[in-house]
């Protein structure tokens, strides 16, 4: 009697089969529907429209003020440290420039008294460094008459 299964050839036909369908739709998929999800299309470069140039509106540079470098002791009790950093101030107008540069041994003394109250760990830290940073801008807005300080920047900074 023969078997009703045929053996082991129609099964191994059968999965060549379903490979081969699989196959086919990974690559149809891969040209057809990625592109698609991509965002392409069949126009050609000529027909699509030009592109645009991106239109940017100029950034207004505020004028900046780099002020002598500072070294200070800290207020560090245990040991004695000591913080030396170089500060640019950012400023609403040229009038502050000139108000700065005529009254510098004021901001200097200002900016000083606030440096020399801080530990070496509220300088290390971040948020300690913006509370320094918000402290210096408030203490030289309440010295400038007209105009004030849009940011401070630390272009160094170093304890030792």
């Amino acid at each position: 009697e023969k078997e009703s299964g045929g053996g082991i050839w129609p099964f191994i036909h059968g999965v060549i089969g379903a490979l081969g369908m699989v196959l086919t739709g990974v690559v149809l998929g891969a040209l057809v529907v990625l592109p698609a999800l991509r965002g392409g299309n069949d126009l050609e470069p000529s027909m699509l429209p030009a592109p645009q140039p991106a239109t940017k509106r100029p950034v207004q540079q505020k004028p900046t003020v780099q002020l002598e470098p500072f070294i200070v002791n800290l207020a560090d009790t245990h040991v004695t440290r000591f913080l030396k950093c170089d500060i640019t101030l950012e400023v609403s107008g040229e009038n502050v420039v000139a108000e700065l540069a005529s009254r510098r041994d004021v901001f200097r003394d200002a900016f000083i008294e606030v440096l020399s109250r801080r530990r070496t760990t509220d300088v290390l830290n971040p948020e300690g460094r913006a509370e320094l940073r918000r402290e210096l801008i408030e203490r030289a807005d309440a010295l400038i008459s007209s105009g004030k300080v849009v940011g401070l920047y630390f272009t160094d900074l170093v304890i030792q």
